[in-house]
């Protein structure tokens, strides 16, 4: 009996600990879960659209569990795949080779296109997706899913090899042929064979190629690599040699990005269905296609127009035209009928489109037929260019192909939500695997606004460098949401997710004190880049590395999406109100630095020294000339900046321990200064200078507070400078030229108690807007006069 208390006492702890790692997954799972409500309450609310019953969304609900069950299954039933080569070679450890692939399949998922989901989509018969809002849309989507979710669970309890992409595209083409059946057709007319022929194809002929190519290249590297011991089994936990584990972890990698961006899109386009079919008032049409777009869409409706009515001449369609289009396109035989249909309904759809102006503005009650006559109109073109008997010229399919791009870009859409939400449970793998290796280094972060009251730097001082880095719009706004992981003994960082860049890049430990904007994320990047970049109070998808190289030197590169706001002149945090859009296609911005670290003296004094640079694949206005060379105030111009392609700047950092506080020596005095350059071209801001001096642990009796001295220096570029010079030569009025903006900052931290703290601060701003006219002279030849700010910031943290 005291022999076995030992052993039962560990069983126990293995229990807490499978407790605990359950609990753990039903939180994720909650939290997943509660990501999608408030994804589509953000996004009917948008909407304006007025609730009056609750039965579509518990029918929401429930469709949705079912797709997202079946991308969970899908997760756990294929993609271990990809990391039985580099842990059963050794190549890399069970764990790491785990978080690495499901990282590479996070990503595929989440930079994936939409073609695979909508490819499978169109498998469906037409009736049911333009009635997807019906009992039998409803039944369709159902029996599918539920039918490959019980197939891939029952082959994976037996442990038989089966593709849940096989799975599922023989569950759709069941629903066809089952749907043909009822409705007393052919059973082999209710499913587009052609396109199930193409798919089947490449499932089909997928494995026979990888098969040929491994044992080809498996042959070749006999005949060129002679060394018997890299064709033997593992021995022990010997690792391959390295160029050998660099081939296996970068095929792993390719496996893994590839079957994200791949067969992680099954589920998206059906998921996108039962949106349509339960929410069409958010869902059916892509309501941020931009109006440059929509205004494409009506020239490409007019050529495809006349296309299409010059092959219809000499008949006429009296009535309704959507019974014939739907006819075609499940019979795919053109009638003499079929062209004019085609046409009076290609008419139709420009016309709504071109009433409405753009599509987030039609309204609730026509959204759904607007949409399901752009769909119909879309797969009836996509037939009549494949069928042999169209009789249409290069040119004639080249409109037509426009036009169908035109309306699968308002109508085949995927929000940047249900990526996330699929990416993360199509991480089956992972979650899978945690009971038997758990995981760890891994820490989860979320962080939420709730802001209230008016902006002083908006609503009256004017300036550039915000008198508060808090301020903002008043909103509720998901802040950051980021997974880190930590590896290689935390050598190295992965952090991935919603996330800011000012808390690593371009930042000293001594500028934390500081009120204004500029002192926590510089004056410049706050300027210039799109929505301000990565900042408060808008994050931003991306990515970030942290490399310790070396007892001193600590290299970091991110890639962030390069805007956290749609284009368009309105403030982004108006059009990103609450943080949720996840955007994810702009063009990105990426960002590198090196930190060197350093003691100095006898004391040891700890400083460092940091260097990097950015760089913007987006696009940003010249500051003062046209496309055509003229200058913005020149009247004879556009009015329109010339459009410049890339941005860039460099930086540097410095911070510098001074002196040591004889209270604790990680206090004391502290010193920083920073710079960054940008070109003059593109920017507001070229040059950008601050620097600043803290104090804390001074007192004995008041060993947390802080007293901190700080200025900034932003110089308005060369190009807005003289666009402010061309002003006055064409306007003759002798209206200020800009030139830079200062704020001095002095501040005091005093911490009433642990978690409590009251700070008192002084800012004086010269040339607020770097020097602008203000707005209160009807001469506009007056500055706006230098700001001194006074106020109070409480922090409570508990």
């Amino acid at each position: 009996m005291i022999g076995r208390r030992p052993i039962q006492r560990t069983e126990n702890i293995r229990l807490l600990d499978a407790t605990q790692s359950q609990l753990a997954k039903l939180s994720r799972l909650a939290a997943g879960l509660l990501f999608v409500a408030y994804s589509i309450y953000i996004d009917v609310n948008a909407t304006g659209t007025r609730v009056t019953s609750y039965l579509p969304y518990v029918l929401l609900l429930v469709a949705l569990l079912i797709a997202l069950g079946f991308e969970f299954v899908n997760g756990f039933h294929d993609t271990a795949n990809a990391v039985a080569t580099v842990i059963y070679t050794h190549s890399l450890p069970a764990e790491f080779a785990v978080m690495w692939s499901g990282f590479f399949n996070f990503l595929g998922v989440l930079f994936s296109t939409g073609a695979v989901a909508f490819g499978i989509v169109s498998l469906l018969p037409v009736e049911l997706i333009l009635q997807v809002s019906s009992g039998a849309g409803f039944a369709m989507v159902f029996a599918l899913l539920i039918a490959a979710i019980l197939w891939n669970l029952s082959t994976w309890y037996f442990g038989l090899p089966a593709s849940s992409s096989h799975t599922l595209i023989g569950s759709i083409i069941g629903v066809g042929v089952a749907n043909a059946l009822m409705r007393g057709r052919d059973g082999t007319s209710g499913v587009d064979w052609g396109k199930a022929t193409e798919i089947g194809y490449a499932l089909l002929l997928s494995p026979l190629v990888g098969f040929i190519c491994a044992a080809v290249l498996l042959l070749l590297l006999k005949l060129i690599v002679r060394n018997p011991a890299l064709y033997a089994a593992p021995e022990g936990n010997k690792a391959p040699p390295l160029w050998i584990r660099g081939l296996l972890i970068a095929t792993c990698t390719g496996v893994s990005f590839a079957h994200g961006s791949n067969d992680g899109q099954k589920g998206m386009g059906l998921i996108m269905l039962i949106l349509i079919g339960t929410v069409p008032t958010a869902y059916a049409l892509n309501r941020a296609l931009p109006e440059s777009q929509v205004v494409q869409f009506q020239k490409t409706s007019v050529a495809a127009a006349n296309v299409i009515a010059a092959k219809g001449a000499g008949h006429s369609i009296i009535g309704n035209p959507r019974p014939v289009v739907t006819q075609y396109v499940s019979e795919h035989k053109i009638t003499e009928g079929t062209y004019p249909s085609l046409a009076v309904l290609v008419k139709d759809v420009g016309d709504q489109v071109q009433k409405y102006g753009t599509l987030d503005k039609v309204p609730a009650e026509v959204v759904g037929n607007t949409r399901n006559d752009m769909y119909l109109t879309s797969e009836a073109i996509r037939f009549l260019m494949k069928d042999k008997e169209n009789d249409l010229n290069k040119d004639d399919v080249a409109a037509l192909n426009a036009y169908k791009g035109s309306l699968d870009a308002a109508t085949k859409f995927i929000p940047t939500w249900v990526k996330i939400a699929v990416a993360l449970l199509d991480l089956g793998t992972d979650v899978d695997l945690e009971r038997l290796m758990g995981w760890s280094g891994a820490t989860f972060h979320a962080n939420i606004f709730q802001i209230h009251g008016d902006g002083l730097s908006r609503d009256y001082v004017g300036n550039l460098m915000l008198v508060s880095g808090i301020e903002a719009l008043p909103a509720t706004r998901l802040y950051e949401m980021w997974i880190e992981q930590s590896l290689l003994g935390g050598r190295l960082m992965i952090k991935v997710g919603q996330q800011p860049s000012d808390i690593e890049f371009i930042d000293s430990k001594y500028d934390d004190v500081f009120a204004n904007s500029a002192l926590g994320w510089p004056g410049i990047t706050g300027v210039i880049l799109p929505s301000g970049g990565p900042s408060p109070p808008l994050a931003v998808p991306g990515i970030r590395i942290k490399a310790q190289l070396s007892e001193r030197i600590t290299a970091y590169f991110a890639v962030f999406d390069g805007d956290a706001a749609p284009q368009g002149p309105a403030d982004p945090q108006i059009k990103n109100p609450n943080g949720l859009l996840f955007r994810v296609n702009d063009p990105p911005w990426f960002i590198g630095q090196l930190k060197y670290g350093f003691e100095l003296g006898a004391a040891a004094l700890p400083g460092s020294i940091t260097g990097g640079a950015w760089y913007h694949l987006g696009t940003f206005d010249d500051q003062r000339l046209t496309a055509q060379g003229l200058s913005l105030a020149d009247p004879a111009g556009s009015g329109e900046p010339a459009a410049l392609r890339r941005n860039q700047g460099v930086f540097a950092v410095y911070e510098q321990r001074l002196a040591r506080s004889a209270l604790d020596p990680d206090k004391g005095i502290g010193l920083f200064a920073r710079a960054s350059v940008s070109p003059s071209d593109r920017n507001l801001v070229s040059v950008y200078i601050d620097g600043g001096i803290q104090f804390t642990g001074f007192s004995e009796s008041r060993p947390n507070d802080k007293i901190g001295f700080a200025m900034t220096y932003a110089r308005i570029s060369d190009g807005a400078r003289q666009f402010d010079r061309d002003i006055q030569q064409f306007t003759g009025i002798a209206s200020p030229v800009r030139d830079y903006e200062a704020i001095l900052e002095m501040t005091y931290l005093a911490e009433v108690k642990a978690g409590v703290s009251i700070q008192p601060l002084f800012q004086y701003i010269v040339h607020p807007g770097g020097g602008v006219a203000d707005p209160n002279d009807a001469t506009q030849t007056q500055r706006i006069k230098d700001a001194a700010v006074f106020g109070v910031r409480t922090t409570i943290s508990f």
